[in-house]
């Protein structure tokens, strides 16, 4: 079943002081706490980059997306023909695109949290950067308001503006992202 995680999503007590709307990745943990209100948190697991392909620091969310198009970048596709897999160019949202049923922008980067239609993934890193989730989790994580002010991430980055989101989607962005 590909909406199944092997690791269930929990509740928890979360006494770090991050806002309400924060998303925080514990890479060596392989999981997701997104805070849900002061002092608790909802934990998910994930799928990280594996070796030399994870991000550390702190981002926001510059763009969400239902069914998003997959875009592997060049470097990603010449990697892949060298293991005998060729990658589209492109290829639609759909059950068989990796990025799941939804996914969230990160910053200027090339990385997202997004579904994964492998579920056997999560708990493990073997992605190219990215956080997987199963693929309807970052529905749960999409439609909670985030903290009205953000922390940028240490040094300069250029970030989509907010009104270049449609106005229904203006209030969820920025949401802060730290990846530890």
């Amino acid at each position: 079943d590909i909406n199944a995680s092997p690791i269930a999503r929990k509740l928890i007590p979360y006494d770090e002081n991050a806002a309400v709307g924060t998303i925080i990745i514990d890479h060596s943990d392989r999981r997701l706490y997104h805070v849900i209100s002061k002092g608790m948190a909802m934990v998910y697991g994930v799928s990280v980059g594996r070796e030399g392909f994870g991000w550390t620091g702190s981002e926001v969310v510059t763009a969400k997306s239902e069914w998003p198009t997959w875009n592997p970048p060049k470097e990603m596709r010449i990697r892949e023909a060298k293991k005998g897999h060729i990658l589209p160019e492109t290829m639609q949202g759909g059950l068989d695109n990796p990025l799941g049923a939804r996914a969230m922008y990160l910053g200027s980067t090339e990385y997202r949290i997004h579904g994964t239609n492998q579920p056997n993934s999560i708990g493990k890193a073997m992605s190219s950067g990215c956080i997987r989730m199963a693929i309807a989790r970052p529905c749960c994580i999409r439609h909670t308001p985030p903290p009205a002010s953000v922390l940028p991430p240490a040094g300069p980055m250029e970030h989509a503006a907010p009104d270049a989101a449609p106005a229904c989607e203006r209030r969820y962005l920025s949401r802060r992202i730290i990846s530890t």
